[in-house]
Formats: C-alpha cells, sequence, structure tokens
C-alpha cells in the first residue's frame, strides 16, 4: 500500500512540474521589443504557445503586397538561425524553435521591410519554475 502511495505521489509530482514547466516557458517577444524610429505599420509578432513542447510564435503582417519582408532569427552571437524572405498583403506565418538544437538561450528576432527600410526587433527568452510543493496531512 505504502508503494502504491508512493508511485501516485511521484505521478502527481511529475504532473505538476511538467505543467508548470510548459507554462512557465515564456517568451518576452513583445515585452523586448526595441523602439525603431520608424515602426512596420500593421506588424505582430508574439508567443502563442507551444507545440511537443518547443515554442511556437505568430507573425501577423497586414501589408499593402507590394512591400517585402525579411525575417532573421539569431543567437546571442549574432549568428543567424533562420533568415526568409515573404511577400504579399496579409502575411501570417508561424514559427517553431526547436530548443532541442537551439537550447535555452536568448534569442533576437529581426523584422526588416525592404522597400519601406523599417527594422523591428525582438527578444525572446525563457525562463523555468519549478515548484515543489510539501503537504502533512493528519491521518486519523
Amino acid at each position: 500500500m505504502k508503494s502504491a502511495l508512493r508511485n501516485y505521489s511521484m505521478m502527481v509530482f511529475t504532473l505538476i512540474v511538467a505543467v508548470m514547466f510548459s507554462y512557465s516557458t515564456t517568451a518576452v517577444a513583445n515585452h523586448g521589443k526595441k523602439e525603431s524610429k520608424k515602426e512596420i505599420p500593421g506588424l505582430e509578432f508574439k508567443y502563442i504557445g507551444s507545440k511537443n513542447n518547443q515554442p511556437v510564435f505568430l507573425l501577423n503582417v497586414a501589408g499593402n503586397g507590394e512591400e517585402e519582408y525579411i525575417v532573421s532569427f539569431r543567437d546571442r552571437t549574432g549568428n543567424v538561425l533562420y533568415s526568409d524572405r515573404f511577400k504579399g498583403s496579409n502575411i501570417t506565418q508561424r514559427f517553431i524553435i526547436n530548443t532541442e538544437e537551439v537550447g535555452v538561450q536568448e534569442l533576437s528576432v529581426q523584422i526588416r521591410a525592404v522597400k519601406g527600410n523599417q527594422v523591428e526587433l525582438y527578444r525572446i527568452g525563457t525562463t523555468q519554475n519549478v515548484v515543489t510543493d510539501v503537504t502533512v496531512n493528519k491521518l486519523k
């Protein structure tokens, strides 16, 4: 009986840690935004959740269709991890960061409008919190 109770307690603890980890991995994409003199109108870049324990980000650009955008993800040393060009009137693109390859490090995202010479920078950082809650209950 003690073994079954111990196994149940361990499963509950593991579940709590897993839930806390999935909710505590947050991106500061919007809060880490650096102000530029010329912001890109209609641009939205945000963290939307995770898929298979990998963070997912959403880029929305409500443009006029003539502007070309370059999106670059860089590590903290400035190495380009991913870069792509988009052109269109309403761009919606999702990005999944493979944390197994990149690791848990701060990334920067640069979104540049080529013709308008506008740049917006974002910083992505993660935090992890592990909570251990110990309770003592009196048995009757």
